[in-house]
């Protein structure tokens, strides 16, 4: 586990975490800010996080609560959403290029399991095991639609938004 790079194409890969001791697993990731931001599955003492670095992984900071992580990322109008789950679970936001993030899951439900994560203009959507949540806010408040089940993926082209079911 853990976070790899490439500077070929994808011929040769090599570890970039020097810098963090006992990262088990990245289940997310997202570049923005000038730092690579890694939602941390799980480490060698079982612990998650989301963590970032500015150095091409030579030092990691963490920024949220160690016993919290993100499934996915989505950086839209220079706003960093993260798809929580761990202890945590919902939609942390950072206006600071991820320093510091803070809960944004009003009218989400309680605990939810968040899958991923996605913008089609204005909107935002959030692909739970609930179904599909939808903000049209910026992600101040979530509506849950109905007619859908367990959503795993999301991608829009034009005018059209699909949806990835389990």
């Amino acid at each position: 586990g853990g976070v790899y790079r490439s500077r070929d194409n994808g011929m040769t890969w090599t570890p970039s975490w020097t810098g963090a001791s006992g990262i088990g697993g990245a289940a997310a990731l997202l570049y923005a800010s000038d730092r690579l931001h890694v939602g941390l599955d799980q480490t060698v003492d079982n612990r998650q996080s989301i963590v970032a670095t500015e150095d091409l992984g030579a030092t990691w900071t963490a920024s949220v609560d160690s016993r919290t992580t993100a499934r996915d990322f989505l950086l839209h109008d220079g706003v960093i959403y993260a798809a929580q789950y761990g202890f945590e679970q919902g939609i942390a936001v950072s206006h600071d290029g991820g320093e510091a993030y803070v809960d944004s899951s009003n009218g989400m439900e309680r605990n939810v399991n968040l899958n991923t994560l996605h913008a089609h203009g204005d909107v935002l959507f959030a692909g739970s095991s609930d179904g599909l949540y939808r903000s049209t806010d910026a992600g101040a408040t979530w509506e849950l639609l109905p007619g859908l089940g367990v959503v795993f993926s999301l991608v829009s082209q034009g005018d059209s938004l699909y949806v990835g079911l389990y």
